[in-house]
């Protein structure tokens, strides 16, 4: 594998220690970053949305099973898991109080790595299922 799938694992073991500002130092200035509430047009946005999860969720981890490269596309495909510790932050400005309830989630992301950043971010997992993990 070569430097985009080395950017991705750099990416990965960032948020799964609670490093955010290394992972948005990981991201283009102009990235497309899309999560699956909608697309974050900033790298202000993007630190705010994953330090919200880290937040919500201190001990997550990001379990990467596989890693597909093309060129400078990444495929990413693993299981996020963390315990609901702190407020989460909902699509409508509402927020989940802490539930202390534990996830655990299939995802999918494909990433783009031009000169060593991520220019492109689309996550793909079931976002029902994951609250549904929270407040069943």
């Amino acid at each position: 594998m070569g430097e985009p799938t080395d950017v991705v694992t750099h990416y990965f073991e960032a948020l799964s220690t609670g490093d955010v500002d290394t992972a948005v130092a990981l991201i283009a200035d102009d990235a497309d970053f899309r999560t699956a509430m909608g697309p974050i047009p900033d790298r202000d946005g993007i630190r705010a949305f994953l330090a919200g999860f880290d937040a919500a969720f201190p001990e997550a981890t990001y379990r990467i099973d596989t890693l597909l490269e093309s060129t400078a596309s990444v495929a990413a495909e693993g299981i996020y898991a963390g315990t609901h510790n702190g407020p989460l932050s909902l699509r409508d400005g509402s927020s989940l109080e802490p539930t202390g309830r534990e996830v655990s989630v299939p995802f999918v992301t494909m990433f783009r790595v031009v000169d060593g950043a991520i220019v492109s971010h689309r996550p793909y997992w079931n976002l029902t299922d994951f609250l549904n993990q929270l407040t069943s």
